[in-house]
C-alpha cells in the first residue's frame, strides 16, 4: 500500500489487524501515526517512517510479530507505550542494549536491573520509558536531559533513588506514581512544572519542591501514606484538587502568602494533620467540608477565607495576628515543636555548651521572664498548646501573654 500525498495523519487503528498487510509506504505529507494504527499487522516486516513524523501512538505497531526492520526519522518527540511492543526489531534492540534511545529520546528502559545511569546526549525521558520496571533501584539522570514524561518511572516499586539534575524542567503525569520504594527525592529549581499524579502513592517520606514551581496540582502526592515533612516555596500561587489527599502522616503545614488558592480535597483524610497555617490572608479555600482534614486546626487571619471555612465547617481557628511571643522557630504557629527547642536549649546550655539560640529567640524562649532559659520555659509552653488544643469550636483563641497572665492569677 502506498499511502497518498494528500494524507497528513494515520488515524487511531487505521491498519488495525490487517494480516495481509507486506508493506506501506508513508508520505512526507504525515505528521503523525495514531494509537493502534498498525496492530496487529502481522505480516508487515518493514517500515520507513519519514522526517515529517514528530509522535508515534501508543501501540502503533503493538504484536507486528514479523516486523524486524524500523526505520524512524529525526523528528520524531514522542513514542507512545508499548508503540513497538511484541516486534523482532524492538527485541533485538533491547539485546543489543537495555536502553532504547531514539533521536535523544530514551523510549524503553523497561529490561533495566539494578543500578541505571543514562547516557548523556539523552534530552528526554520518553512516557512510560520504565513503567513497571520492577528490578530497577536506582537511576542517574545527566544534565542533557530536560523532561521526565509521562508514567516514566510508575510502578518502579524497588526504586529507592533517583537523581535529577538542574537541567530538567518537566516531570509529567504518573511520572512516579506507586514507586512504592522511593522514599525522598529533591525536585531542583529548573523545574517549573509537575504534572498530575506526578507522586502518587510514593513512598516519599520528605519532599523539597524547587523555587521554580508555581503550582502543586491535582493529586501530585495523593496517597504518598509515609509523608512527614514538605516545604512549598513561596513561587507556589495554587494548590490542585487532592494534592495531598491521604497524606496520612503529615503533621502540619504551611501554606505560603504567594498561594491564592486551595483545590477540592486537597488534604482530605490526612489523618494526623493537627494544623495548616494559611498565610495569604485572601487564599481561596474550595468550598467543601473535605477540603482541610476535620481534626485540624486552621491558623490564619481574622476575617479571611480561612476563617470564614473554619466557621462554616467548624474547624478550630487561630488568628495568626495574636501575640505569638514564644513562636522559638520562627514558623507563624506555637507548637511542640517550640517548647522542643527550649527544652533542647535549656538541655545544651545546662551542660555547660553555648546555647543554640540565637539572642532573639532566647528572649522569646525565657516565657516566664525570670531572666533564664528553663524547663519550666518549655513546659508553660506545651501547656499552652494544649489549651489551645482543648479549644472548643468558635471559642475566643487567647494569646500566651493572656493565657499567661490567666494562669499566673488562678
Amino acid at each position: 500500500i502506498t499511502i497518498p500525498d494528500s494524507v497528513t495523519s494515520i488515524g487511531e487503528s487505521a491498519f488495525y489487524g490487517c494480516t495481509s498487510l507486506t508493506t506501506i509506504t508513508i508520505p512526507d505529507s504525515v505528521t503523525s501515526i495514531g494509537e493502534s494504527a498498525f496492530y496487529g499487522c502481522t505480516s508487515l516486516t518493514t517500515i520507513t517512517i519519514p522526517d515529517s513524523v514528530t509522535s508515534i501512538g501508543e501501540s502503533a505497531f503493538y504484536g507486528c510479530s514479523g516486523l524486524d526492520s524500523v526505520t524512524i526519522s529525526g523528528n520524531i518527540t514522542n513514542i507512545g507505550k508499548n508503540a513497538f511492543y511484541g516486534t523482532p526489531w524492538i527485541e533485538a534492540q533491547r539485546k543489543e542494549n537495555s536502553l532504547i534511545i531514539v533521536n535523544g529520546t530514551l523510549i524503553d528502559g523497561t529490561a533495566c536491573e539494578g543500578d541505571i545511569v543514562i547516557p548523556d546526549g539523552v534530552t528526554s525521558i520518553g512516557n512510560y520509558a520504565f513503567d513497571g520496571c520492577s528490578g530497577l533501584t536506582s537511576v542517574i539522570i545527566p544534565d542533557s536531559v530536560t523532561s521526565i514524561g509521562d508514567y516514566a518511572f510508575s510502578f518502579c516499586g524497588n526504586l529507592t533513588s533517583i537523581e535529577i539534575p538542574e537541567s530538567v524542567t518537566g516531570i509529567g503525569d504518573y511520572a512516579f506514581r506507586n514507586c512504592s520504594g522511593l522514599t525522598s527525592i529533591t525536585i531542583p529549581d529548573s523545574v517549573t512544572s509537575i504534572g498530575d499524579s506526578a507522586f502518587y502513592a510514593c513512598g516519599l517520606t520528605s519532599v523539597t519542591i524547587s523555587d521554580g514551581i508555581t503550582s502543586i496540582g491535582k493529586s501530585v502526592f495523593e496517597g504518598c501514606s509515609s509523608l512527614t515533612e514538605i516545604t512549598i516555596p513561596d513561587s507556589v500561587t495554587g494548590i490542585g484538587d487532592f494534592a495531598f489527599y491521604d497524606c496520612e502522616k503529615l503533621t502540619s503545614i504551611t501554606i505560603p502568602k504567594s498561594v491564592k488558592s486551595i483545590g477540592k480535597s486537597a488534604f482530605d483524610d490526612c489523618e494526623k494533620l493537627t494544623s495548616i497555617t494559611i498565610k495569604n490572608p485572601e487564599c481561596k479555600i474550595d468550598d467543601s467540608a473535605n477540603t482541610i482534614y476535620y481534626d485540624a486546626t486552621i491558623y490564619g487571619y481574622a476575617g479571611s477565607p480561612a476563617e470564614d471555612y473554619a466557621e462554616e465547617y467548624e474547624r478550630k481557628f487561630v488568628d495568626l495576628s495574636i501575640d505569638l511571643s514564644c513562636d522559638i522557630t520562627g514558623d507563624g504557629i506555637i507548637s511542640v515543636s517550640d517548647a522542643t527547642a527550649v527544652l533542647n536549649a535549656y538541655t545544651i546550655i545546662n551542660s555547660g555548651k553555648k546555647s543554640p539560640l540565637t539572642a532573639d529567640q532566647e528572649k522569646l524562649a525565657d516565657v516566664d521572664n525570670d531572666g533564664k532559659i528553663t524547663g519550666s520555659d518549655a513546659t508553660l509552653i506545651l501547656r499552652y498548646c494544649t489549651k489551645l488544643s482543648s479549644l472548643l469550636v468558635g471559642e475566643k483563641v487567647p494569646s500566651f501573654k493572656e493565657w499567661f497572665e490567666s494562669v499566673n492569677t488562678d
